[in-house]
């Protein structure tokens, strides 16, 4: 269908908004990738050109469009862990279970001050510090400190502990979700942009490619955490053999 001329109406000055979402391939259900504070889609036209060398000038006679490329870029700010996945080029989240456990024991051979010990477990309790061979109990604060969320000790500076210790403490029972970076070449799937703008033109898009990270995933910053990715968008034949399908939802005021 040829293009549709439109009488200017200022209804279609667009405040863009919407939710991002992914299907990796071979599974069924989008996810909700959550807040993205930005969505943009580049097109780069590279051409080919040819001047005539008919006079000492040469000029440009002709110019023909070679190549096309289509590229999603996006960021997130909600950091759990199947965005991360993104993030880190993964397909993998292993979850964890962590029993309740009570008396614990961790013997640690020749602690040195200044230098945190993890306990193999999170979220603990009633952290004791005894020499080994026992006889001697160590104080907290003096000697060391405790990270009970994270589990671990650290030997303070001035800590009177000098040869081997145990340590024993309660377990809570608790879960989470480990996952190893770089175990793919990117999330390949569909992306769909679900528009719901503020006002203006609903333009929903749907594109499939590879999703790889851009830039850099802050761990230390003083504003809310965000990281940057991109796609290559590719070619489909559901997509009348172009790279991308946008859909106009009418508008909305």
């Amino acid at each position: 269908m040829a293009l549709v001329a439109k009488v200017h109406d200022n209804k279609h000055y667009t405040v863009p908004k919407g939710k991002l979402l992914f299907l990796p391939n071979g599974e069924t259900g989008y996810l909700d990738l959550g807040n993205c504070s930005e969505f943009n889609v580049d097109i780069t036209v590279e051409k080919l050109d040819h001047y005539s060398s008919r006079q000492g000038l040469k000029v440009k006679d002709k110019s023909i469009a070679n190549q096309i490329e289509g590229k999603a870029s996006f960021t997130l700010d909600e950091m759990h862990t199947s965005n991360l996945a993104l993030f880190f080029m993964t397909d993998t989240v292993t979850p964890n279970t962590q029993s309740l456990a009570t008396g614990t024991s961790l013997n640690i051979t020749a602690p040195i001050a200044g230098r945190v010990y993890f306990l193999g477990a999170t979220n603990v309790s009633s952290v004791v510090v005894t020499s080994n061979p026992s006889g001697t109990t160590f104080a907290v604060t003096t000697d060391y400190t405790v990270n009970a969320e994270a589990g671990y000790i650290q030997l303070t500076e001035g800590t009177t502990i000098t040869g081997n210790i145990t340590v024993t403490f309660n377990v809570a029972a608790d879960t989470s979700e480990t996952l190893y970076a770089g175990i793919t070449t990117g999330a390949v799937g569909t992306i769909h942009f679900v528009a719901d703008p503020g006002t203006g033109n609903i333009n929903d898009i749907i594109a499939k490619g590879t999703i790889t990270p851009t830039g850099s995933m802050p761990f230390i910053s003083d504003e809310f955490a965000s990281f940057q990715c991109e796609m290559e968008l590719e070619q489909d034949s559901s997509f009348s053999d172009g790279f991308a399908q946008i859909n106009n939802r009418g508008t909305v005021s």
